[in-house]
């Protein structure tokens, strides 16, 4: 929950409008070389709702290191997991970033633009090391441990999706280049440029940024469709069926284990005398037997 609220502070701290201005941005020396977003977020700082939310968050996720480690059965065992290294990586830069954006201070108005964009370079990787904490979601939430183990046992799949399209890519590529190479007006300025449309088009996404215009860029597209979805429909039938596989033994395990709870249950809530009173019945058949 802690993760997905962090996630939604930081989405509405890149809203313009939800800011409160705080410097002019003509009074920054580096704001020649910054880009409009760059400049908003010197010269606007966020409310101090979101920054509470975002301490708030900070402080449960130290804490929860803290006892994580004291509860565990080593360091040295807690350390043993990636996930755990990457958490607590991750909260000792986040505290690293605030104290040094407080004791920057007004400072910032003599950075260079350099400067700022390795800063902010630095809060857009620790940004991504939050997706990390996806993955420990989806330990406690079984559809999502459901998705996880699919991705992880269709690794040969996923890998066989990304090298067609990339095989793809690199035919259609300088296909639809040369298919164009005499109009003037093509969209297709390079080979690279060929790539990206070729990716696009068979993943059949079309974003409409970059399309043919010519008769034989129109004959490389339908192909290039056809064929990207061919290369897609293969893998993605193997991995749709491991899916199955993995939801069919969820749910027979989850409920072998609800089965296993309500045993458990009623067997808690036997009367003891029942017990005594089939003790007395064995002795008193042994008596007659006798």
């Amino acid at each position: 929950m802690c993760t997905v609220l962090i996630f939604t502070v930081d989405a509405f701290a890149t809203v313009k409008s939800l800011r409160i201005p705080t410097f002019n941005p003509s009074i920054f020396t580096s704001a020649a070389n910054l880009s409009n977003k760059e400049t908003m977020y010197l010269a606007t700082s966020e409310h101090i709702l979101p920054i509470a939310l975002r301490y708030a968050t900070y402080v449960y996720f130290t804490l929860d290191i803290l006892l994580r480690v004291i509860s565990a059965q080593s360091a040295r065992h807690y350390f043993k997991s990636l996930l755990n290294i990457v958490d607590v990586v991750w909260v000792v830069v986040n505290w690293s970033l605030i104290a040094v954006s407080n004791l920057l201070g007004v400072k910032w108005l003599y950075m260079s633009a350099s400067e700022v964009r390795v800063f902010t370079g630095l809060v857009m990787v620790v940004m991504l090391l939050r997706i990390f904490r996806i993955y420990r979601f989806g330990q406690h939430y079984i559809p999502l441990r459901v998705l996880l183990l699919t991705m992880k046992g269709s690794s040969t799949e996923v890998g066989l999706l990304f090298l067609l399209l990339c095989t793809g890519a690199m035919v259609f590529g300088p296909l639809i280049y040369v298919a164009e190479l005499g109009n003037d007006n093509s969209f297709m300025y390079n080979i690279l440029i060929g790539y990206w449309w070729a990716v696009v088009t068979m993943t059949t996404v079309g974003y409409g940024d970059i399309y043919p215009v010519d008769v034989p860029g129109y004959f490389v597209g339908i192909l290039c469709v056809i064929v990207g979805l061919g290369f897609i429909s293969l893998p993605m039938s193997v991995i749709s069926t491991n899916f199955s596989k993995y939801r069919e033994f969820a749910r027979t395990f989850g409920a072998r284990k609800r089965s296993v709870d309500r045993y458990l249950y009623q067997s808690s809530t036997v009367s003891p005398s029942k017990p005594a009173k089939d003790d007395q019945m064995a002795e008193n058949d042994e008596k007659q037997t006798i």
